[in-house]
Order: C-alpha cells, then structure tokens, then sequence
C-alpha cells in the first residue's frame, strides 16, 4: 500500500496528460478541423468551450460522488468516458456530434483534477502536497509544451482525426495502470446529502482565505488558455507560417513552464509559500507587460515578442502549486468539496474568458496579447485588492 501511495502522483500524471494532450494537441489543429467542418473559426473555438463546459458540469458531482463511492472507482469511470469520448471525436462526421463529444471529453477531465488533486491531498503533509504539485505540474506541462508540436506533425503528415486514436491508446494503458495500482485514498464515505452539498459549497465560496488565492490563479489560467486558443490562428492565419511552427513556439514558451516548476520544488524547502506566490505573480504580470510591449514596438515580428510569454509561463508555474495547496488548506470542508470549487471558479472563468476572447478576436498578434494583458492585469490587482483587504 505504501509503495502504491509513491505512485500515486505518476499514477495520476499517466491520465492526467491525457487528459491535457485532449486540448493542447488538438488546437494547433483547429484552422483545418474548421475547414473539415466547413464551418467558422468561432465555430471552431467553441469545441474548446464545449470542453471546459463539460468539466464544469460534472465536476459539481463528481466530488461528492468520489466521498461516497471512493476515489478509485470514479477515477476508472473517468476514464472510460474520456476513452469512449475520443473515439466519438476521430470518427464522427457531424459537427454537432463532435461537440457533444468534446463535451464528454471536456467531463472526464474533471475526474484528475477534482478526485485525483483531492487524494494527494489526502495522502500528503502541506510541505509534500506542495512539493508534489510542483512536480505533477512540470511534468503535466509536457502536454502543453510537446502536445501542440505533436499536433503539428500530425496535422501536416496525416489526419488531426487521428489524434484522437492516439489518445484513445494512452487511455487504455493508462486504465490498465489505475484499475492495478491505484491506492484508494479516501477511508470514511460520506452519504450524499445534496442540501448538505449546496452548504458545504457555499462554505468554501464564502471563505474569503479561499477566493483570495482561488480567483487571481483562475484569471490567470484563463490567460494561458487564450494563448493556447488563439496563437494557432495568428501564426497560420496572419503570419502565414505552417502549422509546425505553432508546435515550437508553443515548444519554446512551454518549456519555462518545467524550468519554473522544477526551480519551485527547490524553492519550496526554503521559503514560505506565500512569498514564492507573490514572486510568481510579479514574473508573470511583468511577462506580460514585456510581451504588449515588444507586440507594439515590433507588430511584423512573431519570435521577439514570445520571449514576454516565456517569462510569464515561468512566473506561473511558481504560482500554481502554492496558490492550489494555500486554498485548499484554508477550508474545512471534505477535501473533494475544497477541490470542486477550486476547480470550477478556475474553469468558469476559462469559459468566460474564452467566449469573450471570440467575439473581439481578430487573428492578430496585437489583439492576442492584448487579451491576455487585461486578464493578467485584473489577476494582478485582483490579488493585491485582497492582500489589503486581509490587513
């Protein structure tokens, strides 16, 4: 049991990227599934909020379902769906449908990030949990950082449809490993009460330690998420370039996203959390500013201005493991419930964000970081709004 409870975090990481390698390898490919589809880049976005919008939905049932049922048993269910789901995505004809699909895929990503997070939580000290959030995200990061490079090469030298076998292979494997080594974490089960449920969440949504760490990390998610979503379209549609280059640029800015986190580990065996949290978010807020600026001054330029980006993703990376483990030490509610609502704020905010990203996109550069700026700006000030509040 106790060297299952090692595993634990690898164990999650086989699905959890993924889970990840759902969307990253798939929005380098959005311009061409566009044209499959014969419908319009809008149109095309959506399948991305559709995604999100499916974690949201089930992600309000799948905590309380985990207390009652146990962790391993929904983590099994989670990932048959994502497996059924992406093979709805490769061979289906209709747009619709592969909403619908995406949506489904976009449910099972909840069962990680809610259940998963909840049982290393669980399993761990504050100090570990820290350490090992830092390590699952530089290493769930690769989804970012490779997935769009992977989608490249597969956009350009076969199918985009043909992602979505890939990833209904990595499943299956992964399902293998969680249905034979998967510890199960949770030891008390807990009646599913559904007016106690809506109590519990307002607990944690009213708790003002909660929400000061939770909404500036969620706006800036949702920063990383219009990044994610939009450069494809600038880089293949305004620069002209090929779909290859999308995967090394996001190559490129990712990669700081590992050199961060793994420096954060470090980090954490010396200073206090909160003071590498505040450190994370100067970096990334000054990431961005350097990446509007180098866009104004050089607007013919796509390479010069990522270095902005690149100091960003580093700067978020410290932020994450920190701002999840100080928000979710600071409820007491069960510890599904804390990783619920951390979860949802963050995805409702991507939502937000993303659609509003749609209705102002304009496929440039200038209006990409722009976007990201104004979220960026409100996380930055949304954080210093609460640290004076709390003196």
């Amino acid at each position: 049991m106790r060297d299952n409870l090692r595993l634990l975090p690898f164990i999650l990481i086989t699905f959890e990227i993924a889970v990840y390698l759902s969307m990253d390898m798939y929005v380098p490919c959005l311009p061409f599934l566009a044209n499959d589809f014969a419908v319009s880049q809008d149109y095309a976005q959506y399948t991305v909020v559709s995604w999100f919008l499916g974690e949201l939905c089930l992600m309000l049932i799948v905590g309380p379902i985990s207390e009652r049922f146990g962790r391993k048993p929904v983590v099994i269910f989670g990932v048959c769906l994502f497996l059924l789901s992406s093979l709805m995505c490769a061979v289906t004809s209709s747009f619709m449908l592969f909403i619908f699909s995406r949506f489904l895929q976009g449910s099972s990503v909840a069962i990680p990030l809610v259940v998963g997070y909840a049982a290393v939580h669980e399993s761990f000290d504050d100090k570990e949990a820290m350490q090992i959030m830092a390590v699952m995200g530089s290493i769930t990061v690769l989804a970012p950082t490779l997935g769009p490079l992977i989608g490249s090469i597969f956009a350009h030298i076969s199918n985009w449809r043909n992602i979505f076998l890939l990833l209904a292979a990595w499943s299956s494997i992964s399902l293998l490993i969680i249905c034979l080594k998967l510890p199960e974490t949770c030891k008390e089960r807990h009646a599913i009460d559904i007016g106690k449920i809506f109590v519990e969440y307002k607990n944690i949504i009213t708790n003002y330690d909660f929400c000061k760490y939770t909404i500036p990390m969620s706006l800036s998610f949702m920063s990383i998420m219009i990044w994610i979503m939009g450069i494809p379209f600038v880089i293949i549609e305004h620069f002209k370039l090929g779909v290859i280059v999308v995967g090394i640029v996001q190559l490129s800015v990712f990669m700081f996203f590992i050199i961060g986190a793994r420096i954060t580990k470090f980090l954490l065996d010396k200073y206090d959390p909160k003071d590498i949290l505040k450190l994370g978010f100067v970096i990334s807020f000054l990431g961005v500013n350097i990446f509007l600026i180098l866009v104004l001054f050089f607007p013919k330029h796509l390479y010069l201005p990522i270095v902005g980006m690149m100091l960003f993703c580093f700067g978020m990376s410290m932020c994450i493991g920190p701002s999840n483990r100080l928000a979710i030490a600071a409820c007491t509610e069960p510890m599904s419930y804390r990783t619920t609502v951390f979860t949802a704020i963050s995805n409702l905010v991507v939502i937000i964000g993303t659609i509003a990203y749609t209705l102002v996109n304009s496929k440039t550069m200038l209006n990409l970081s722009l976007a990201i700026f104004v979220g960026i700006a409100i996380s930055f000030f949304s954080a210093i709004i609460f640290q004076k509040a709390a003196h």
